[in-house]
């Protein structure tokens, strides 16, 4: 697979997991129990789950926007596919992990960066499987070429 094959999947990927806004606010407060480790919060867990609602509609409001970007430019304006998925996946990563590292008060951005990985991987091989076993994906290929990118 080329890389812009690759970043048109997690595109996907990032969309699909970040876009189930009320269903994925367990997800946050699981990556971030997760990222903790054995060491106790450092929250109460009234205010993680706060944290982690208003982290969960930031990400699924900046995955919007990420769609609506790669729409207007691939879509309706006809910049090449792999420069502009390439580009905006670098920008809406930078975004995530900066919006994370300020809603759940992290220390720092490489918290955020654990946080927003074990977001997107936990749930991202059962819906690869899901999407599958589906048909989803060649179904998202044929509606919207401009976000899944057929491989070479």
């Amino acid at each position: 697979m080329d890389l812009f094959g690759f970043v048109s999947w997690v595109i996907v990927l990032c969309v699909a997991v970040t876009l189930f806004w009320p269903v994925n606010i367990p997800l946050v407060a699981l990556a971030y129990k997760i990222r903790q480790g054995s060491q106790p919060l450092s929250i109460e867990p009234k205010e993680l789950w706060v944290r982690a609602t208003f982290a969960a509609l930031a990400l699924a409001v900046l995955s919007a926007v990420l769609i609506g970007l790669l729409y207007t430019l691939i879509g309706s304006v006809g910049f090449p596919p792999g420069m502009v998925q390439f580009t905006l996946l670098i920008a809406y990563l930078a975004a995530a992990v900066g919006l994370l590292f300020w809603i759940l008060a992290l220390e720092d951005l490489l918290q955020a960066t654990s946080v927003l990985v074990l977001y997107i991987a936990i749930p991202a091989l059962p819906l690869l499987v899901a999407g599958r076993l589906a048909h989803v994906w060649e179904a998202l290929r044929d509606s919207a070429p401009w976000l899944l990118l057929r491989s070479t």
